[in-house]
């Protein structure tokens, strides 16, 4: 894949998903990143499986967090990181196209240097997010 690929890219080279796929469970327009694990829900499927050691899981209900349950920000996805006190779509994709552009962030106070993140904010998420 492409570095700029997304996971629509993804399953198109896959060759498309199946009618009992639940295509509202992922972010088509998410950009790919190593070691992603792409998982599309089947129609009805409550949750998705939990596949372990993995990082950047796609799926509605699939959150990556540490022992503490907070949400890692180096690697949640656009719908992880909208479940954020005062996070909706745009900021969320600003977070992700931040660490993109510039790396992991190192702690979370770095959450500041993107777009839209004052010191309200900072102090609003200080207990639910976490850096690796």
């Amino acid at each position: 894949m492409k570095q700029d690929s997304r996971v629509n890219d993804l399953l198109l080279l896959a060759g498309g998903v199946t009618d009992q796929a639940d295509t509202k469970s992922i972010n088509l327009a998410q950009k790919l990143t190593d070691e992603m694990v792409v998982y599309v829900a089947s129609i009805g499927e409550d949750s998705p499986v939990e596949i372990a050691g993995t990082k950047g899981d796609v799926g509605a209900d699939s959150i990556e967090t540490q022992s503490t349950d907070k949400i890692n920000i180096n690697t949640a996805d656009l719908a992880q990181l909208q479940r954020l006190s005062g996070v909706g779509m745009k900021k969320a994709q600003d977070i992700i196209d931040y660490r993109e552009q510039n790396g992991k962030f190192n702690q979370p106070e770095d959450l500041g240097n993107v777009s839209g993140f004052g010191e309200k904010s900072l102090e609003k998420l200080k207990g639910s997010v976490a850096v690796d």
